[in-house]
């Protein structure tokens, strides 16, 4: 019970980190390019970061009043209860059958058949179809699976697990290897053997389109011989070599979180020219996300689940890699600026005010482009500053520079009445 109490009190402390953290950079933002303290958005930025964390991660205490899981229906799909385990009765063995009913919605969940069986096995090991990226991973170095010399099963099936030397016992008999491969054909994604049961799991599973004649029996029967087995004694597993470990994983991660956060300077200091600053910023982007790439394989391979985690890390990193080379690029333009400055005091041609349906209303000038007379510049007003707006009499103060990497960028600006 106070482990439950613990989360819930950690999932609404991050509900209430992340608003604090977006009226925060609401306020912020709505001062922008005044010169203000970069600081308080950074702050800010990392506040939000924190508590969207919380609520992503303890996100599953919503709607769970007790802390302890309902009851589930005795409904039936088929011949399968819904949500429900259920005992394989006449085996000679114990064996149950877990059916689970698709959900949709907030937190969506594919239907899927699960047939176990108890056992005791030192470790464990993870039976899948191998897929092109396993190949892929396995042929670049950046997974390490044990091989059990079947060439036939070798390619059609790909292992996960620490402890190799368990996977090569367990699948040394043939027998074995041909109940995996015939429940495989059943039509069964995965089979885990160990550490407390014997499983074989079918997701996506339709008890009116999939089930069969006895597949609960015959799958029970094909891993059975899993639970009788009788290990010989090993050593101590060895691992294959690995990068640098677990720790420099969990700083890759904080590193590309703190990338995303560089992308306030895009927002701070964002050059005139979008386009001039989206090309250079893609180019550079092409150069990073590689070498991110690279950075990754060299942490994470050497073993059996190396490429998992190297793809569940790199698919978010190419956000924050973009975000935090739009940020860089903005950060050092402003930063390393040498050029002189030049403030315009610009008419104010026109004036615009956006009602909000939810948030307060917005508040607009548009004065002159100094480079293209044709064309118009938006700059956002406070309420009291649109009050006091005349057209053709209030001016806007601008003051820019040319950018160390040649992108004109606006230093800070301010309403003249």
């Amino acid at each position: 019970m106070w482990k439950w109490l613990l989360r819930k009190i950690l999932f609404w402390s991050g509900a209430l980190i992340t608003t604090a953290g977006v009226i925060g950079l609401i306020f912020v933002f709505n001062d922008r390019n005044r010169g203000q303290n970069p600081g308080s958005l950074i702050g800010f930025g990392i506040l939000l970061l924190v508590g969207l964390f919380l609520v992503f991660w303890f996100r599953d205490t919503i709607g769970d009043s007790t802390g302890e899981g309902s009851d589930p229906a005795t409904i039936r799909q088929g011949r399968y209860l819904v949500d429900q385990a259920e005992p394989l009765t006449g085996l000679g063995f114990p064996a149950e059958v877990h059916f689970e009913k698709e959900i949709s919605g907030r937190t969506p969940r594919p239907s899927s058949l699960r047939v176990r069986l108890p056992c005791t096995l030192p470790g464990e090991v993870q039976c899948s179809a191998e897929t092109w990226f396993d190949r892929w991973s396995k042929a670049t170095g950046l997974a390490v699976e044990p091989q059990t010399g079947d060439d036939e099963f070798d390619r059609s099936d790909y292992l996960r697990t620490d402890d190799p030397g368990l996977a090569l016992q367990l699948l040394a008999d043939p027998a074995h290897r041909s109940a995996v491969q015939l429940l495989h054909a059943l039509g069964y994604q995965q089979i885990d053997l160990g550490p407390d049961l014997v499983q074989a799991i079918w997701t996506g599973f339709n008890p009116q389109k999939d089930d069969r004649e006895q597949l609960p029996v015959q799958t029970a029967r094909l891993l059975e011989p899993f639970t009788r087995m009788s290990l010989a004694p090993r050593a101590e597993p060895e691992l294959p070599a690995v990068g640098p470990g677990r720790m420099a994983e969990k700083l890759l991660w904080g590193g590309s979180l703190l990338l995303a956060l560089l992308a306030v300077f895009a927002w701070l200091d964002q050059p005139l020219r979008f386009w001039q600053f989206a090309k250079l910023s893609a180019g550079v982007w092409g150069v990073v996300v590689p070498l991110a790439g690279v950075l990754g394989y060299g942490v994470m391979r050497g073993d059996s689940r190396s490429h998992d985690r190297w793809r569940t890390w790199m698919l978010p990193t190419l956000l924050t890699t973009a975000l935090g080379t739009c940020g860089t690029l903005a950060a050092f333009n402003a930063l390393a600026d040498r050029t002189p400055a030049q403030t315009r005091q610009l008419p104010i041609q026109n004036l615009r005010e956006v009602r909000g349906r939810r948030t307060s209303n917005g508040y607009y000038a548009y004065v002159p482009d100094w480079d293209n007379p044709r064309e118009t510049r938006e700059f956002r007003l406070s309420s009291v500053e649109y009050r006091e707006a005349r057209i053709g009499r209030s001016q806007l103060e601008v003051t820019t520079s040319e950018g160390a990497l040649g992108m004109r960028w606006i230093h800070h600006w301010r309403f003249l009445p």
